[in-house]
């Protein structure tokens, strides 16, 4: 088959030769005249000149065109056309009703026997281009793709809500895009299979091309985002010393890492660093060199790790140092005078157990002191009463002591990093204040159980898994009234195991016809139904399953034992081998795990599943691999 070409990119470009003879010209109006003598053209945006749109037609090309489309001798495909006049609409069947724009926030959904073929609705592009558009023609046609709103940060769907006509054909053999499906790159599309498998149906059509062939030019144009599963060391000592070298070195090549500190992650729509200098990513990215340091003998690591704790505890002024507030953490690092004065309770209490990795790994009095002042202060923000009274306050406006006054929360998600804490310092000081801390707040969470209060945007997943973390700590000390909650959440765990080994959230968002409202750390949204969320769930079961199999008593050990190993192992086959040093040796929000493939969308601002977290992810899961290692961080 031969067809005529103009635009596209390379990688577009090398496909289509790689199926059909293919002839390249440098003007639509040269392309369309090449056509005659062809079965198929293309118009393209010329998108290696940074071009994402076609330049409007001549009268003379408009005629041609539309001569062509007459004869009805072969398939055209447009793509990007800014068909704003009545002479173009009624050649390519869409109208634009605005200028270019960014994909965005918004979600490509298939349609009719387009969507019937396939078996699934919905496709992602990060950073694409569409004109808003809708049908204008008279001929006969078929919605293939439209666009519609899509979960955000802060955002649901409105199911029924047409924002634009994405792609029709028509009986006239004309295929017209109004966003650039051709224009993929490896970082940008959700799911790789699902854009493999739109392209064997698309291409089918224009051309003819068996699917066998477009699979394999496909697979060898783009690339999933890489996985270590089949590369990684089968012994399990070296795979996990393997996976906790190559986190570290992730942080110093990614550019995540500042002279004043680490910044919070690799945003999830343009996957630029994210310039929040949060306290816990600092102090949780010091603790993982200090362990990898000290495990591998590296003088280098032990050093940057040294270099962290002294510029947030001491240059930055990070733990508040006076007055009411004594000993909390500021929530961002307190060196530049910029961001919030939020403390977060949690958030406080993952910097305290980086400290107290720390403290294990050193003994350096500088992290002990720092310990026992939030001691202080996070028995003053319990008050004595078995709950908190919020999670957070402003540290400029309030303090511990007026904050007493709030409604008290058995919110779960509130409790894990500081029962670990709490169950942390015991170990060091035999305070029996803080195990009795322990103990009346894992006795009013276990009493609650399941008639617990949540935050409306956390997945159950979320939710459970934090709850575990709070009554293991109590579990160190035997049996109580929260061993039979802790069976009942390794049962539910249990029921959310996928064969790979990570944990499901399932559509814990998305019910098959519309998103739950504020939903704000949402994973997963359409048709596949196994998502492992890496950054709400994964990481905290892995955390959680090692505290709790260093307790005593008689929860179900052998349940949470092969939980812990199989989760393990699906960590380890899933962090990331790329050559792009933003993404190599780390764990990205979302995981398929029927398809065994990260994705990434643009329906989150920063928080979607492309996001990479420094701290209590990518610090969180490689101090548990060097846990298991002997490197012990946790009491």
């Amino acid at each position: 088959m031969k067809i005529a070409v103009f635009g596209g990119n390379k990688k577009f470009v090398r496909l289509l030769k790689s199926l059909a003879e293919v002839r390249e010209y440098s003007t639509v109006e040269e392309a369309i005249q090449g056509a005659e003598d062809a079965e198929a053209l293309f118009l393209l945006p010329e998108y290696e000149k940074n071009e994402y749109a076609i330049p409007e037609l001549s009268d003379t090309a408009a005629t041609s065109l539309s001569k062509l489309i007459g004869e009805r001798k072969r398939k055209i495909y447009i793509e990007n056309y800014p068909a704003y006049d009545y002479r173009d609409c009624f050649v390519l069947g869409l109208q634009a009703r605005s200028l270019l724009s960014n994909v965005g926030k918004y979600t490509l959904c298939l349609c009719g026997g387009c969507k019937e073929i396939l078996g699934f609705d919905i496709l992602q592009k990060r950073g694409g281009f569409y004109f808003p558009a809708a049908v204008h023609t008279d001929a006969k046609y078929e919605i293939m793709m439209e666009i519609k709103s899509c979960i955000g940060t802060h955002r649901s769907v409105s199911e029924g809500e047409r924002e634009s006509v994405a792609l029709i054909k028509t009986d006239r053999g004309v295929y017209s895009s109004m966003v650039d499906l051709s224009n993929l790159s490896d970082h940008g599309i959700f799911s790789y299979g699902h854009w493999k498998e739109f392209y064997k149906l698309l291409l089918g059509e224009l051309i003819g091309a068996d699917g066998r062939d477009v699979d394999r030019a496909f697979s060898l144009e783009y690339k999933a985002i890489g996985i270590r599963k089949e590369k990684r060391e089968r012994d399990r000592k070296k795979a996990l010393e393997n996976a906790a070298i190559l986190a570290v070195e992730w942080h110093r090549a990614s550019g995540i890492m500042k002279k004043d500190g680490v910044y919070e992650m690799i945003r999830s729509f343009d996957l630029q660093v994210a310039k929040n200098l949060r306290a816990d990513s600092s102090l949780f990215t010091a603790a993982l060199f200090m362990a990898a340091g000290k495990y591998f003998n590296n003088e280098e690591y032990i050093k940057t790790a040294e270099s962290l704790a002294r510029l947030m505890l001491i240059d930055n002024h990070l733990q508040i140092g006076e007055g009411e507030n004594k000993g909390v953490f500021k929530w961002f690092s307190g060196g530049s005078g910029l961001g919030t004065h939020s403390v977060y309770v949690s958030d406080c209490s993952r910097v305290a157990n980086s400290v107290f990795a720390l403290y294990k790994l050193t003994g350096d009095e500088l992290y002990r002191s720092t310990l026992t002042d939030f001691g202080e202060a996070l028995l003053g923000w319990f008050g004595g009463e078995a709950l908190l009274p919020g999670c957070m306050f402003n540290y400029e406006n309030e303090d511990l002591l007026s904050i007493q006054k709030r409604e008290r929360k058995a919110c779960p998600e509130f409790y894990d990093a500081p029962m670990i804490f709490l169950g942390n310092l015991y170990s060091v000081t035999k305070d029996e204040r803080y195990k009795n801390q322990i103990i009346k707040t894992a006795k009013c969470l276990a009493e609650r159980y399941p008639n617990y209060e949540t935050v409306t945007s956390h997945s159950d997943n979320f939710t459970r898994s934090r709850l575990l973390g709070a009554l293991s700590v109590a579990q160190r000390f035997g049996d109580g009234e929260w061993t039979r909650v802790i069976d009942e959440l390794l049962e539910y765990f249990n029921t959310r195991r996928h064969g790979s080994g990570g944990f499901s959230d399932g559509r814990a968002y998305y019910d098959g016809e519309s998103v739950k409202r504020d939903m704000e750390f949402a994973v997963g949204l359409g048709g596949d139904d196994n998502i492992a969320d890496m950054v709400y769930c994964q990481n905290t079961m892995a955390y959680t399953l090692n505290i709790l199999l260093s307790a005593k008593g008689g929860y179900d050990r052998k349940k949470a034992e092969e939980m812990r190993e199989a989760l393990i192992e699906f960590l380890l086959d899933t962090q990331i081998d790329s050559d792009d040093p933003r993404f190599s040796g780390v764990w990205m929000r979302a995981f398929d795990m029927d398809n065994m493939e990260y994705y990434g969308c643009d329906k989150d601002f920063a928080w979607g599943p492309y996001c990479i977290l420094t701290g209590w992810v990518t610090g969180a899961i490689p101090l548990v691999f060097l846990d298991i290692l002997g490197m012990k961080t946790m009491y």
